[in-house]
C-alpha cells in the first residue's frame, strides 16, 4: 500500500512538472504580423445609403508590407515605396500606420491574422447632399 502511494505522489509530480513547463505556442499579434507580406487580392466595394453600387477585385503583384519589431514598416509597390510607423490599438484589432512626413494616420482593421495569412480592412464614409457614402478596401496579404 506504501508503494501505491508513493507511486502516486510520483506521478501527480511528473503529471505536474510537465504541465508547468508547457510551452506556449500562441504568438502575440505583433509576433504575428512580423515579417515581410506580399500583397494578393484587394477587394473594393461601394455604398450609398447602405446598398452595394459598386464592387471590384483584383490581384495586385510586386507589391509587400513589412513590419519590424522596432514600429516602423516598408510598402513596396509598383512605382514606388513608403516608409513609416506602425502601432497595434483597439485591443490588437487595429493598425494605424503613418508614413513619413503625413501628419495623419491610416487605420486598418485587422479581419484575419494567421502565421500565413493577413486581411486588413480599410473604411472611408462621409454624406453629400443627403446621400451617404460608404468605400471599403479589403487588402488580403501572404506571407511564402
Amino acid at each position: 500500500m506504501k508503494n501505491l502511494s508513493v507511486c502516486t505522489v510520483l506521478l501527480i509530480l511528473i503529471v505536474l512538472f510537465f504541465s508547468a513547463c508547457k510551452k506556449n505556442d500562441e504568438l502575440s499579434t505583433k509576433d504575428k504580423l512580423m515579417g515581410v507580406w506580399y500583397y494578393d487580392v484587394v477587394k473594393n466595394t461601394q455604398y450609398e445609403n447602405g446598398q452595394v453600387v459598386d464592387t471590384e477585385s483584383y490581384p495586385v503583384v510586386r507589391s509587400s508590407l513589412e513590419f519590424k519589431s522596432d514600429g516602423t514598416y516598408n510598402i513596396i509597390f509598383e512605382g514606388g515605396k513608403e516608409n513609416g510607423t506602425w502601432d497595434l490599438v483597439g485591443q490588437d484589432k487595429q493598425i494605424l500606420l503613418g508614413a513619413e512626413g503625413s501628419s495623419s494616420a491610416l487605420k486598418l482593421s485587422i479581419q484575419e491574422l494567421t502565421s500565413k495569412k493577413l486581411i486588413l480592412l480599410f473604411e472611408d464614409s462621409y454624406i453629400e447632399e443627403e446621400v451617404s457614402y460608404r468605400y471599403e478596401s479589403e487588402l488580403t496579404l501572404v506571407k511564402r
